[in-house]
């Protein structure tokens, strides 16, 4: 998207937890107890933050909204914000039945019945980017 002129975001929900780096100083600091570690330097910034309470995706959305003209998130199937699924035959061929679902990647053939939902091979990169800018208008 970025090569497109699409500032884009993601937010990865990791439902199992972060594994913090304490090779370095600023993982050492954080698993150390303190909470708010900042790394920067001229082009990167990363942020280890401890929140009080969890975050709900729109306040997460809300903080990165400014940076972002699209934003993908990973992991909040149940949000109910437009969703690309991405599916692999090795994980499992059973697909979600969600309305919010815009489209599907996936490594075999996926037939949901109705047709509804565009279905994309992982190399069709191009044409799901496409597609996705044209879905939301941007």
């Amino acid at each position: 998207m970025e090569q497109k002129g699409v500032r884009t975001a993601v937010i990865k929900h990791a439902h199992h937890g972060i594994d913090i780096d304490v090779t370095n100083d600023s993982g050492k600091l954080f698993r150390g107890g303190i909470p708010l570690v900042l790394t920067v330097c001229d082009d990167v910034e990363i942020v280890y933050r401890r929140n009080s309470s969890p975050r709900s995706l729109n306040q997460i959305i809300a903080e990165v909204a400014p940076y972002a003209d699209l934003i993908i998130t990973e992991g909040y199937k149940k949000a109910g914000y437009p969703a690309v699924e991405v599916l692999r035959k090795d994980i499992s061929t059973e697909y979600l039945n969600l309305p919010s679902i815009i489209a599907r990647v996936a490594d075999f053939k996926v037939d949901d019945g109705k047709g509804t939902i565009k279905v994309f091979a992982f190399e069709q990169i191009e044409e799901l980017t496409d597609y996705l800018l044209k879905f939301f208008n941007i």
